[in-house]
This record gives structure tokens, sequence and C-alpha cells, in this order.
């Protein structure tokens, strides 16, 4: 009886780790299999949902134009006393900014995605919004490569300066050991 119930136990253990072996190859030729296979998705327009099992919140998607309305949004944000979540290429957490309640507001950061490289001193001043793929293609126009970044060209800058990853070049060391200076848009504006 005691070696059946551990048989079952080590079986159905051995079910699931074929499961998730057979999952993550899927995933490997289609990335959004697994996600929207296994965990449901609501979309409505203009709505931003988190995913996963234990925390579901809606909030409203607002991409600006400009700075000038990004502060606004801050400052509304402020004095409504609402949260803010910032959305850039969308790939962490599943894709998912996750907004803290459904009053949350969720910045798309997507329009700013500025890349000007000064060629004489071999930098560039990026916006948040750009993408490693933004910054590339500018520096090509160059002659020149950047030199820490996250493995992929599909994440944004501000996400990557988010998590300080780490590039291929490990004399460098990470992301924020590259930043010469940085404006941050705190919650006071």
């Amino acid at each position: 009886s005691t070696y059946r119930k551990e048989a079952t136990k080590c079986l159905r253990a051995a079910g699931w780790c074929l499961l998730g072996t057979t999952c993550a190859w899927t995933h490997l030729l289609s990335p959004d299999f697994v996600t929207r296979h296994f965990v449901p998705v609501r979309k409505e327009e203009g709505l931003v949902y988190a995913g996963g099992k234990f925390h579901f919140a809606q909030g409203i998607e607002i991409q600006p134009d400009d700075e000038g309305e990004l502060l606004d949004l801050v400052h509304t944000a402020k004095d409504e006393k609402k949260s803010i979540a910032i959305a850039g290429a969308r790939f962490s957490q599943s894709g998912d900014t996750p907004p803290a309640d459904n009053n949350s507001l969720v910045i798309s950061m997507k329009k700013f995605n500025k890349v000007t490289v000064d060629l004489a001193n071999k930098r560039a001043v990026v916006q948040a919004g750009a993408t490693w793929a933004d910054v590339q293609n500018e520096a090509n126009k160059h002659g020149l490569a950047v030199k820490v970044m996250q493995a992929s060209r599909v994440f944004s800058l501000g996400g990557s300066i988010g998590v300080n990853c780490h590039g291929w070049d490990h004399r460098t060391g990470t992301l924020g050991e590259t930043i010469r200076w940085m404006r941050v848009i705190n919650a006071e504006g």
C-alpha cells in the first residue's frame, strides 16, 4: 500500500515533468502558445490586464505623445491618487506590465523612442521607449555598435535599465555601469 502510493506520486510527478518539457519545446516554436493556451486572455480596448494566478487587475492604457502630456498624466494620477505602471516593449512579466489595481494608469512609452548618436564621443542619448533594435539601427548608420545590451533586440531601454540587465561583454558589467546620466520623471512630476 505504501509502495503503491509512492509509485502513484512518482508517476504523477513524471507526468507533470513530461508536460512541462513538452510545453517548453512548444514554447520555442511558438512563444505565445503556452501562455495563451494555459492562461485565459481577456482583452478589451484601452485596458491592460495583469495576468497570473494570484493577481488580476485591469488598468487604463494611455500612450502620451510628448513629455508635456506625460507630465500631465503624472500630475493627474497624483491628484486622483491613482498608481502608475510603465509599459515599454511589454516583454516583462509575460508581456504584461501589471497594474496595481483596477484604478491604475498604464503609461505606454512606445512613442518615446528617439535615439541620438553623439559620434565624437561614441555615446547615445536614448528615450526610455526605444528598443535595442532602434539603438542598433542608429548606431549602424555611424559604423558603431552597442557595447552592453540585453541578449535580444526587442526589449526597451527603459525596461533594461529598470532590471539593470547584463550584456554579452562580461568585462563591462551591467547596463547601469554604462549610463553617463539619466533624467527621471518621478511621482511628483
